[in-house]
């Protein structure tokens, strides 16, 4: 895929690469830099040619026994959802462009960034958003801590969550790193929180440019797919930036962007 329109989406990364700067990769708790400049309007990205056909029909692949992996609506639909945040310049982007191509999506957010950015956790759930409980400090190694440290984690999160949101409900429960476990599942649930897998993993954390991501998710979707992406891990500039494109694909095979 090459041509003027994959420069636009090139360029638009660009833009908000300068101003995300270098944001925290999954697994991390480092405190995000604050933004030097203000956020700029989103980017506009034509629907490049070439693009991978969309798969309309086909099975999901298998996810961990007890997790919700596909989406539960009939049709040939698609969940998005974004780790690790709320960032703040990355999440407001986002935001912008969710409401702007209307769709929904699930915000997977940890508790440290949710005491950073309380107020993002509110427009989250103002807009429409779904919010999921991603644990207090994206702990890698949580099913082997001690009962009081996942308690914390998981039990404490929602409670965040719930405190930057009144009125919010925390549907969904996600392990760091998709490290699940029965012991932390069995609390979420306890506390009315299903936990939530993915079938789509493009990595965007990893920075593999916006054509390749767009190659990666569009490649991999099938009916029914949730897709994880980050707002607060990796290149947050190449995932706006190929998230145009990809919305723009799905719509034009056909697919509704819904709540698991």
């Amino acid at each position: 895929m090459t041509g003027p329109s994959w420069a636009r989406v090139l360029a638009g990364a660009l833009v908000v690469g300068l101003l995300v700067g270098v944001a925290r990769a999954p697994g991390t708790d480092e405190a995000d830099a604050a933004p030097s400049a203000p956020v700029a309007p989103l980017p506009v990205v034509e629907l490049p040619a070439g693009l991978p056909e969309v798969a309309t029909a086909g099975e999901l692949p298998a996810t961990p026994v007890g997790v919700q992996g596909i989406v539960g609506r009939e049709g040939t639909t698609v969940a998005l959802t974004f780790d690790d945040g709320p960032h703040p310049v990355v999440t407001p982007v986002l935001l912008d462009l969710l409401r702007e191509h209307q769709v929904p999506a699930v915000f997977c957010v940890v508790g440290t960034q949710v005491e950073r950015h309380p107020e993002l956790v509110a427009r989250i759930h103002a807009e429409g958003h779904a919010l999921c409980n991603h644990s207090a400090t994206h702990d890698l190694r949580l099913p082997q801590r001690g009962a009081d440290t996942i308690h914390r984690e998981v039990v404490g999160t929602r409670g965040l969550i719930e405190s930057a949101a009144p009125g919010a409900d925390v549907p969904y429960w996600r392990a760091p790193g998709g490290n699940w476990s029965a012991a932390v599942d069995d609390l979420a649930r306890a506390e009315g929180m299903t936990p939530l897998g993915w079938t789509v993993d493009p990595r965007d954390w990893q920075g593999p440019g916006p054509e390749e991501l767009v190659d990666r998710i569009l490649t991999a979707v099938r009916p029914g797919a949730v897709v994880l992406l980050h707002d607060g891990g990796g290149d947050g500039a190449e995932m706006v930036a190929a998230l145009p494109v990809v919305l723009g694909a799905l719509r034009e095979a056909g697919y509704d962007v819904v709540l698991p």
